[in-house]
């Protein structure tokens, strides 16, 4: 299963002090991750709702309705779309190929981090305002994302409900 690449893994990666020589005290290392994944989220968002709002807003809707689909979606394309990449990388010609796939996959793992987000918030706050929502959605996932093995399970999975969400709406707006 491939995770899309999506802010919020990146930034929480690069604060992971589980390497020897990281010089980062657990506190340290968690208040640093708790910043890498609320930056990661608020940038995903704020590009998402800044770019397509009403798009973001549908999915988010979308998710809300039935989340059970959509991971199932994420899962099954992750693993397709992994062993084709896998199989075209392994040509000269296909590293072309697979470049421009990569590009799409970090935009729909971006855009897919901000309709969870946003979701998340959804679902917690009493607000109908977008940016209550993601700030209620950016601190929930930010402070799972503070602790270790939680978050490193927690803020993924919900990232890929984001992301069959909008992989979903994406291939359907190709075959229409």
């Amino acid at each position: 299963m491939v995770v899309l690449p999506d802010p919020t893994v990146v930034l929480s990666a690069v604060a992971q002090s589980n390497l020897p020589g990281t010089g980062l005290s657990p506190g340290l290392a968690a208040v640093a991750r708790f910043v890498g994944v609320a930056i990661g989220s608020s940038l995903a968002v704020g590009l998402a709702v800044g770019i397509a709002p009403e798009f973001t807003r549908e999915r988010v809707d979308e998710l809300r309705a039935d989340s059970g689909v959509a991971l199932a979606s994420e899962l099954l394309v992750g693993v397709v779309v992994s062993a084709v990449l896998l199989l075209v990388g392994a040509t000269g010609v296909g590293l072309l190929a697979t470049g421009a796939a990569v590009f799409g996959l970090v935009a729909l793992g971006t855009v897919g981090t901000a309709v969870a987000t946003l979701w998340v918030g959804s679902v917690l706050a009493t607000t109908d305002d977008t940016v209550g929502r993601a700030a209620v959605g950016t601190a929930v996932l930010a402070t799972l994302g503070a602790v270790p093995l939680v978050g490193e399970l927690t803020v993924p999975l919900v990232s890929v409900l984001g992301a069959g969400v909008v992989t979903r709406a994406s291939y359907e707006a190709y075959r229409s």
